[in-house]
């Protein structure tokens, strides 16, 4: 279930593979974009109490981790303060081919429906879509700041 968890519940469905040299490996994904790479997602609740952040990077050998953050409270309004805070990390292999990004980690195999678009990676199944910004730099420091804080006050 750690896939299912990291990649915000969305459903995954099975799809077939077919033959390739290429062990299914599709390190150009659809167009001249590269899935290669770091991948952040984040989202707010309304209230701002919750902050939901996770960090997909694929490898070019075909491995993968995410690392997701939920930040529980009010530290994203003024004077506001993190109440609690977990952290979730998983590591397994990727293939990506024609459309189809099966992840596997821990027996557990997972495949969605993906598309590139410049920055942007989105995943969907059916159970809803999510769309993943390429890293940059501002993105990276507020996974490290976050990282931070979970290891002085949270580390379990």
């Amino acid at each position: 279930m750690a896939i299912m968890t990291a990649l915000c519940m969305l459903a995954f469905t099975a799809c077939g593979d077919d033959d390739d040299d290429s062990n299914g490996l599709d390190l150009n994904g659809k167009g001249s974009t590269s899935i290669v790479g770091d991948w952040a997602y984040m989202y707010v609740s309304p209230d701002e109490t919750n902050l939901f952040m996770e960090w997909i990077k694929f490898t070019s050998g075909g491995k993968f981790t995410i690392i997701d953050y939920d930040v529980y409270g009010t530290a994203l309004q003024s004077g506001g303060s993190i109440s609690d805070m977990e952290k979730d990390e998983y590591s397994g292999s990727y293939t990506a081919k024609d459309g189809k990004l099966t992840m596997s980690a821990n027996g557990e195999s997972m495949t969605y429906n993906y598309s590139l678009n410049g920055d942007n990676l989105t995943l969907s199944s059916g159970e809803g879509t999510i769309t993943f910004d390429k890293m940059d730099s501002d993105i990276k420091k507020i996974f490290e700041s976050a990282d931070k804080t979970y290891q002085q006050k949270y580390k379990r």
